[in-house]
């Protein structure tokens, strides 16, 4: 796991999964990282290469089980949030209208980097 820090106004990404956070905490997860990074995160988990739709539908539910997982830590403290459907963003997409935003940044095998973006609306 890199360093986190407080980021920008702006973020862009090529590819990713987008999560909604509502509840007392409003905002959303984003999961920033290529095609690749993913894949040898499914790879690890399931013991094989997944491509395609397989690659895409297991980048939606690795953002559900860590999304999943956050919202459940965070009820342990008496804060109640739910999380959205994620969506699957591919290309050159840009991101702004947030007030905060905190990016943790993890390399995994073979040098692939997947970023973790908490954007808060408030």
């Amino acid at each position: 796991m890199g360093r986190p820090s407080a980021d920008t106004k702006e973020l862009h990404t090529q590819f990713g999964v987008l999560i909604g956070i509502t509840g007392h905490v409003k905002g959303q997860l984003l999961f920033s990282g290529d095609q690749n990074a993913f894949g040898v995160i499914g790879t690890s988990m399931f013991g094989m290469e997944l491509s395609g739709d397989m690659l895409n539908s297991f980048c939606g539910e690795f953002g559900n089980m860590v999304a999943g997982g956050l919202a459940t830590i965070v009820s342990e403290q008496s804060v109640t949030i739910d999380i959205t459907s994620p969506t699957l963003v591919e290309g050159d997409m840009r991101m702004t209208g947030f007030k905060r935003s905190i990016a943790i940044p993890f390399t995994i095998e073979a040098g692939n980097e997947l970023t973790i973006y908490l954007l808060l609306d408030q």
